[in-house]
């Protein structure tokens, strides 16, 4: 176990002691025991006290000057020394700075003075110039559709390494490029190979705890260094860290604890960094998962990161984010050392070292709300490596920002002020720094979201999530280039390709992966905006001072160092995050406790519930009853099985060996054909291994093949009786010797419609017949919201009005089935929310004062808005009218339709009704006559209003059931829309 060596340095470089950590040389991590491990403290103690209680602060501030009380005059007439002025503007053609500085000590104000200055115009004439990424003439290419709300994109460092020649049943030809990128809605990476070449294909991946380890992912970054010069077991090339926009609720269904921050992965694929379903390193003919080298929980809603490139670590594990979290009131720029990554399959958090900038305040987008569930997009940071220079995105103050990342002081612990983290040992550093050198690079950006910096470090590239354009900034003068203006209008992370150097960004709403590709080269650059004389100047001061800089504050800021209390590293946060003060659940591998097995019977999964969800993951636990999507950890219809410390199986799918004909489940247990009855609905896989091709037949439909790949059987055909596995072809006989060939009978119980008594599987249903998905939010009393899957009969909910009503009953409830559902994306003056409702669920547009099914709306239409206002705990809420500016198709899991007295319910601050629409043209009949004009929502409403009363008199104390569909019994007969005997059409 590599527990790491200490040195102690005093203030003046000095090492003063050099010692071993108590756990080093230990075979095995389960050996070092926490007692053992916190005998750290008693070593630092005696080595430090003694060092500080003999320190004397330093008096003197950053720049390097003494603040000493000598007048700051000439000694032979006593007059401040003249400061020199450039007379020229730092930049050609653009607004710029002046600077002017002293060559004497001062005490009372900085060495250096700023102030704006206007250029003159150049002789130059530079409006045909043009950048070499766009050329003189350029297209916008869409590479990649289809993705599921992609945030960032990233190029890795050396295609083909993660997937080589041949991965999940797949041949893949790599080309010279290869494309990650973060999806949002499904918590997944999509992998393009041979972007934009002729072999170009997708595959997408995410790890089995995606829940916690890339949920909500917004940005992700790659250690591109591979001359770093490190120890090559030790050195983090190829390795990729993924920030995550979320307060750690597990999709919605936890209470928030904030234990939450960015995810380090190993993009190698052995050594258990990618594995199956099982926790065995994946073979190539199986679906495979990442598993992470490590991850720390100082960033919650993290809307960007990237590497830092430096060389001096010994793994090279720097990352930098942006933390929107911060202080509840600001966000705050992060940096992130994993120092000593624990490594695949283990969760030891203890060496690691985070560092709060809290004097760089970042906000996410202001149009963004904070609880809305599409988070604040993207906001993109690049370094440049040369100077050492950060630029991030500010999306809420419509900025970019340059940081020095090598400024800086040690100011205090964090671990008083910020009290979630990852560890108590000492071992693990979690401190705030001050005095950092930050600026802001450019103003007025409006929503800046992704970003990206040429190969030549000299212009960086900021796309506007709001208005689609593409800015282009000189990196030496800070002025602005070129507006590049696209069709886009939610872009998000965007990256240069390595070796063609195209520009490439991803587009949230139009789900793609976007190219510019100039068509003519660029022969004309736009030429420096630089004064030269203005550079000089520069030079002539960095000559004439010790310290210089063209940042004011880095004159005037000084940190005061505070020793931390020792009992801070005695602290955690024992109600949040990995409840650590059970060392029997922090352990790899730690011999099935009975502590941590106990939670395989936990059953409190609500949203308040005491059970930590963090515990189960870090208890052993991928298949459990409180962890979220449990019906998608599986192919459809599966039911998984834990395996503590391991992983889970599921009991559809298989291992069939090509050449010997045997067939076991994924555990290892032989499998009989008699001991398999195929269900309609469910997908049987079988991972096909060996030499030959197998293919299932089951008289009806095509075959279906696979070769060292996955074979998917899906009953979905009321006429088949059976499925028979055979050689390609339907040979049995393989070079004279007879294949165990199977047959596998399917259950008819299991078809819909049905009548012999058994349940059957509830298959995928369409898209007219449901109506809220499981992750829609309700409002509750008391300013909070809950998930559509978490409501339960009796609990109160925001209806039209704006006051709570309970929900007596559930018009559909099928918490397992994965429709198909259509995404509003709404916007307001300042909001932004979405809602997800079935074809035939109705809203209502409040300019016809109306409810009109969702198939009905179209772009542009008006919805209402209820919102609460911010300064109260559910105070009084506004009414705001919102546009319609998107309408597409997503799949998501459960169908839920609360009923409430008024028939309306408030879902993601939108009015929406309780019913679906029973498709009427407007009018009741009664034989030929027209009895009375009404609207589907009256007729809806009046129906469950009689049910209601009926069951209030009659049925009162009889518990809601459902049919096979999810449908209540108390609602599956729908009124007839016509009283007339004599028409079979109506």
């Amino acid at each position: 176990f590599g527990h790491p060596s200490y040195v102690i340095i005093d203030e003046t470089g000095v090492v003063r002691h050099k010692f071993i950590g108590p756990c080093c040389g230990y075979e095995r991590y389960s050996d070092c025991t926490v007692g053992i491990a916190k005998g750290l403290d008693q070593q630092l103690t005696d080595y430090l006290e003694p060092l500080l209680d003999s320190w004397e602060p330093s008096s003197s501030n950053n720049n390097g000057n003494s603040n000493n009380d000598d007048d700051d005059t000439d000694d032979n007439n006593n007059t401040p020394t003249p400061p020199l002025i450039p007379d020229d503007c730092s930049t050609i053609d653009t607004d710029g700075i002046q600077f002017q500085y002293t060559t004497e000590e001062t005490t009372c104000e900085a060495s250096v003075r700023l102030r704006a200055c206007e250029a003159e115009e150049d002789d130059c004439d530079d409006d045909n110039g043009c950048i070499d990424e766009f050329g003189s003439s350029y297209t916008i290419d869409t590479i990649v559709s289809d993705l599921q709300a992609p945030r960032d994109v990233d190029f890795h460092p050396t295609p083909g390494l993660h997937l080589g020649e041949y991965s999940e049943g797949r041949e893949f030809s790599h080309g010279d490029e290869e494309a990650w990128i973060v999806n949002r809605a499904n918590h997944s990476i999509s992998i393009v190979v041979d972007v934009g070449g002729d072999d170009q294909t997708t595959i997408s991946r995410r790890d089995r705890g995606y829940y916690h380890y890339m949920v909500d992912g917004t940005a992700l970054s790659f250690n591109k260094v591979s001359d770093s010069g490190r120890n090559p077991t030790r050195d983090s090339f190829n390795y990729w860290a993924i920030c995550n926009d979320n307060n750690n609720d597990y999709i919605g269904t936890k209470e928030p604890n904030y234990f939450m921050g960015p995810t380090l992965y190993d993009s190698r694929p052995q050594n258990r960094n990618v594995v199956n379903r099982l926790g065995q390193e994946c073979g190539i003919e199986e679906e495979c998962y990442f598993l992470h080298s490590d991850m720390l929980h100082e960033a919650p809603s993290c809307l960007g990161i990237v590497h830092d490139p430096e060389v001096s670590t010994a793994h090279g594990t720097v990352y930098w984010a942006f933390d929107a979290t911060g202080n509840r009131r600001r966000g705050q720029l992060v940096r992130f050392d994993f120092q000593q990554p624990h490594g695949p399959g283990s969760m030891d958090h203890s060496v690691a070292a985070v560092r709060r900038y809290v004097e760089v305040e970042l906000d996410r987008d202001n149009d963004d709300d904070d609880d809305d569930d599409d988070g604040g997009g993207h906001a993109g940071m690049v370094v440049a490596a040369s100077t050492r220079k950060l630029y991030v995105a500010n999306p809420g103050r419509n900025n970019i920002l340059v940081i020095d990342m090598d400024s800086g002081t040690f100011a205090r612990t964090a671990r008083e002020e910020y009290p979630i983290f990852s560890n108590r040992l000492p071992s693990f550093e979690y401190s705030i720094w001050e005095c950092v050198s930050n600026q802001v690079f450019a103003s007025s950006v409006p929503s800046p979201s992704g970003m990206a910096l040429s190969e030549d470090e000299e212009r960086l590239f900021v796309a506007s999530r709001t208005t689609g354009d593409i800015y282009v900034y000189e990196v030496a003068s800070g002025a602005l280039l070129e507006t590049m203006e696209t069709e886009f209008r939610s872009i998000g992370g965007m990256a240069l390709s390595p070796r063609t150097n195209r520009l490439f960004f991803v587009d949230e709403d139009t789900n793609t992966l976007n190219r510019v590709t100039p068509t003519r080269s660029c022969r004309n650059p736009m030429s420096s905006r630089v004064n030269p004389y203005f550079a000089d100047a520069v030079q002539q001061a960095e000559n004439d001072l010790a310290f210089f800089s063209l940042n004011p504050s880095d004159y005037t800021c000084q940190a005061n160092p505070i020793v931390p209390d020792e009992a801070l590293f005695d602290q955690v946060h024992v109600d949040t995050g990995y409840a650590d003060d059970n060392p029997n659940v922090q352990s790899n591998m730690t011999g099935m406790d009975a502590d941590a097995a106990l939670l395989a019977d936990r059953t409190d999964c609500g949203y308040t519930s005491d059970l930590n969800f963090d515990a189960l993951l870090l208890g052993g636990y991928f298949c459990h009853v409180c962890l979220p999507e449990q019906d998608l950890t599986c192919d459809a219809g599966g039911i998984c099985e834990n395996v503590q410390w391991e992983g889970y199986t599921c009991d559809n799918e298989f291992v069939l060996d090509s050449d010997s004909g045997s067939m076991v489940r994924t555990n290892g247990e032989v499998v009989m054909e008699d001991d398999l009855l195929l269900k309609y609905g469910v997908t049987y896989r079988f991972t096909v291994v060996g030499d030959r091709t197998l293919c299932a037949y089951d008289g009806v439909n095509d075959s279906v093949c696979a070769k060292s790949g996955p074979l998917l059987v899906t009953i979905e055909d009321t006429d088949v009786e059976r499925v028979q596995i055979l050689p390609d072809g339907g040979n049995a006989w393989i070079d004279g010797t007879e294949w165990i060939s199977y047959v596998f009978n399917v259950d008819s119980s299991s078809f819909p419609n049905n009548n012999s008594g058994a349940t059957p599987l509830v298959p995928p249903i369409s898209i007219a017949d449901l109506c809220f998905p499981g992750r829609a939010q309700v409002q509750l009393p008391g300013g909070r919201t809950m998930a559509m899957h978490n409501l339960t009969v009796g609990d109160k909910v925001m209806v039209q009005d704006g006051t709570y009503e309970p929900v007596h009953s559930f018009g559909h409830y099928a918490p397992n089935v994965q429709a198909e559902y259509l995404r509003l994306q709404i916007y307001g003056k300042k909001e932004k929310e979405f809602l997800e409702l079935s074809a035939s669920h109705m809203v209502f547009l409040p300019l016809r004062q109306t409810f009109v099914p969702a198939r009905k709306l179209r772009v542009g239409d008006s919805l209402l808005l209820l919102l609460l206002q911010r300064d109260g705990d559910g105070g009084e809420e506004e009414e705001v009218v919102a546009t319609i500016q998107s309408i597409h198709t997503v799949s998501r899991r459960g169908a839920f339709a609360p009923f409430t007295k008024s028939g309306t319910i408030v879902v993601n601050h939108v009015v929406a009704s309780n019913y679906v629409a029973y498709n009427y043209n407007g009018w009741l009949l009664f034989g030929n006559n027209t009895l009375l004009s009404v609207d589907d929502q009256f007729l809806a409403h009046s129906y469950a209003t009689l049910v209601r009363y009926c069951l209030s008199a009659f049925f009162y104390d009889t518990e809601e059931t459902y049919t096979k569909e999810g449908i209540s019994n108390w609602y599956a007969l729908p009124p007839s829309t016509t009283l007339d005997d004599d028409d079979d059409d109506e």
